[in-house]
């Protein structure tokens, strides 16, 4: 039941991917491993992240899935669902324990990926469940510096208002 399709994709993946949360726990129910990979390293609840599918994302994080799993790039969900301006699906996450200062391959953490995006509600999401203002990724560069290069004046708002 878990093989991956010719792809790489999961059943899992699949059904959370596109939202289908019925799908997903009738699969889960018969044995489906909660936190398979496909060949990018993408569990179910990475991918339920990037979509914003709340309801998948809860399914899965009642049947265990690990809410710190990262892809091959080293990118959780956390990272993925800030990128993305997922204020709500950063706060279940957060509240599901996820690591607000994980870093990627690039040791770059959820923070800096929204400054980049220059998503400031999510930003504030993550700030005041304590993220780290002073991080710096493998470029030396901080979330401040990111948030400046790309021109999101909102976000270097929030980074000022935060003390850095």
């Amino acid at each position: 039941m878990d093989l991956k399709d010719d792809s790489g994709a999961t059943a899992p993946g699949r059904a959370s991917k596109s939202g289908q949360v019925d799908t997903m726990r009738v699969l889960l129910d018969a044995g489906a491993a909660v936190d398979l990979k496909d060949d990018f390293g993408k569990t179910a609840l990475l991918l339920a992240s990037v979509q914003k599918y709340l309801s998948a994302m809860r399914v899965l994080l009642d049947a265990g899935a690990s809410v710190d799993a990262a892809d091959n790039n080293l990118l959780t969900a956390l990272m993925l669902a800030s990128a993305n301006g997922h204020e709500d699906t950063v706060r279940v996450l957060l509240e599901a324990g996820a690591a607000v200062d994980s870093k990627s391959n690039d040791a770059m953490t959820a923070l800096m990926v929204d400054a980049c995006q220059g998503q400031a509600e999510a930003m504030r999401v993550l700030l005041a469940a304590g993220a780290a203002l002073d991080s710096i990724d493998n470029y030396m560069q901080t979330a401040l510096m990111k948030a400046s290069f790309n021109g999101h004046t909102g976000a270097v708002r929030v980074l000022l208002d935060a003390g850095v």
